[in-house]
């Protein structure tokens, strides 16, 4: 007989309604019942400012501080907050640690700061609200900040108009 599988409440992630016997042990999860939704942020022309396009492929510009001041806010108020980009994680990462001391090496010494990973291939979801995960795959999400989104609200007219 095949279960049915719904959301974990103790690690987020579906456990084929285990509820969460034999979960990996996520000490940095929020319990089930103060999640807040998870956002995510778009990386090139909203966290990198992006001034000259995919340009060599290189990360060559400078972060917008409000975009990451708006980031480390709504991770402090329990947001799960990760970056979407088809960039290699590896790459913003790298970046991410000489931008800023909010996110990354340089959080390490202060009190408060959120630490930068690669989000696990296998993961489904991003639920961790002490670090910023980073991506190359849409995860669900409750919000997407993206500089080139559409928004589609049902009506498949607007959006042509939209996209002309």
């Amino acid at each position: 007989m095949k279960t049915q599988e719904s959301q974990c409440p103790v690690c987020g992630y579906y456990c084929a309604g285990k509820g969460g016997v034999g979960c990996i042990d996520k000490p940095n999860l929020p319990p089930a019942n103060s999640f807040k939704g998870t956002i995510a942020f778009d990386f090139d022309g909203v966290i990198h400012k992006y001034s000259k396009g995919w340009h060599d492929g290189t990360i060559y510009d400078e972060a917008n501080p409000l975009v990451l001041n708006l980031m480390f806010e709504l991770m402090e108020a329990g947001h799960p907050v990760f970056i979407l980009s088809t960039r290699s994680p590896k790459q913003i990462i790298r970046w991410m640690n000489t931008q800023t001391p909010w996110f990354g090496a340089m959080a390490y010494d202060l009190e408060g700061g959120f630490e930068v990973k690669k989000v696990p291939f296998w993961s489904k979801f991003w639920n961790d609200t002490k670090n910023l995960g980073v991506t190359n795959r849409k995860l669900a999400a409750t919000h997407y900040i993206d500089d080139r989104a559409v928004l589609f609200d049902g009506d498949v007219e607007k959006l042509k108009k939209e996209l002309k």
